[in-house]
C-alpha cells in the first residue's frame, strides 16, 4: 500500500474543521474493520473497486464513486483483490459538519458519484492547502465549508435550498458589513476575502448566486450611491467626494461616474441643486 500523502488534525469541538486529509493505493484486499471512525470521512476512489459495508447493507464502490463515514458507527470497507482502489478521503468534525450532513440525502444513499468536477477540485484544493505555511487551517476550513455547500447544493433534501440561502446569507451579510466600514480605504474585491478567511472563488460565487451581482459590481455601485450623496448634500470638490469614496484617482472617479450614471458628477451636483430651488 503507498501512501502519497497524508494529513491529520487535531479532533476539536469546533464550528468546522477538516480532521484528516489523504491518498492511498491500496493492496489488493486491504481493509479496515469492522471499526468505528469519530469523525464524518467521504473517500472519494479514483481507480479500482472495493466493497464498503455498514448498517447491514454492502455496497459494491468502483471508480468514480464516494462513500460516506458518519461518525461512532460500525463500518467495513476493502479493496478488490484483482483491482484494489486507489483514493483519496476527507476526515471532518464539529457542529456544522453534522448540521450540513444530516441534511443532505447521504446518510441513507451513502454511495454516490460526484455531481460535476467542483466536488473533485475542493479536494484538491485541500491538499493544496496543506503546502499552506501561515494560517493553514484556516484555508482548509474555508475550503471545506465549499465542499459542503457543494453536498447541500447536489444531495440535499427538500430543504436544500432554504439551508444554502441561510449559510449564503450569513456570508454575504457580513460583506456587505464590511464593505460599509471599508468601503472609502480603497478595499478591493480581493481584500474581502482575505478579511473573511474564505476562498476567493467560492465567496465570489456565492454573492452572485444570493445577489444577483458581482462582487465587484456592488463594490462600484455602493461607492458611487456615496458619492451621489456628497454631491448632493456638500460642496466637497470632485476630488474630495472622489477620495471620500475611496478612489484616489478624481479623473477615474468622473469617467467612472458619468458611465455608470449617464451624467457627469458636476452635472449631477448643479442638477440637484436645480431641484432644491
Amino acid at each position: 500500500m503507498r501512501k502519497k500523502y497524508k494529513f491529520r488534525g487535531e479532533e476539536i469541538s469546533v464550528e468546522l474543521m477538516p480532521t484528516s486529509i489523504g491518498h492511498e493505493d491500496c493492496e489488493p484486499r486491504h481493509a479496515f474493520g469492522p471499526g468505528e471512525r469519530n469523525t464524518y470521512l467521504i473517500h472519494y476512489v479514483l481507480r479500482g473497486c472495493g466493497v464498503f459495508s455498514v448498517g447491514g447493507k454492502t455496497y459494491h464502490v468502483g471508480t468514480g464513486e464516494a462513500f460516506l463515514i458518519c461518525p461512532r458507527e460500525l463500518v467495513y470497507y476493502e479493496a478488490d483483490d484483482k483491482t484494489p482502489w486507489s483514493y483519496t478521503w476527507i476526515g471532518f468534525s464539529g457542529f456544522k459538519a453534522e448540521e450540513c450532513i444530516r441534511q443532505t440525502i447521504l446518510p441513507e444513499r451513502r454511495v454516490f458519484r460526484y455531481s460535476n468536477e467542483e466536488l473533485y477540485h475542493c479536494q484538491q484544493r485541500l491538499v493544496e492547502a496543506l503546502q499552506v505555511g501561515a494560517g493553514r487551517e484556516l484555508m482548509l476550513a474555508s475550503v471545506l465549508y465549499e465542499y459542503l455547500y457543494l453536498l447541500l447544493r447536489h444531495y440535499g433534501r427538500s430543504t436544500r435550498r432554504e439551508t444554502v440561502i441561510r449559510y449564503g446569507n450569513q456570508y454575504v451579510k457580513q460583506i456587505k458589513e464590511y464593505i460599509a466600514s471599508s468601503y472609502a480605504e480603497g478595499v478591493q474585491v480581493s481584500d474581502v476575502a482575505e478579511y473573511l478567511q474564505v476562498d476567493r472563488s467560492y465567496l465570489f460565487r456565492l454573492f452572485k448566486e444570493e445577489t444577483g451581482k458581482s462582487l465587484q459590481e456592488y463594490l462600484i455601485e455602493f461607492r458611487l450611491r456615496k458619492a451621489c450623496e456628497l454631491l448632493r448634500m456638500t460642496d466637497y470638490p470632485i476630488g474630495t467626494v472622489a477620495c471620500s469614496v475611496g478612489y484616489t484617482d478624481p479623473f477615474y472617479f468622473a469617467r467612472l461616474f458619468h458611465k455608470r450614471v449617464g451624467v457627469s458628477p458636476t452635472v449631477y451636483r448643479r442638477a440637484c441643486q436645480t431641484e432644491r430651488e
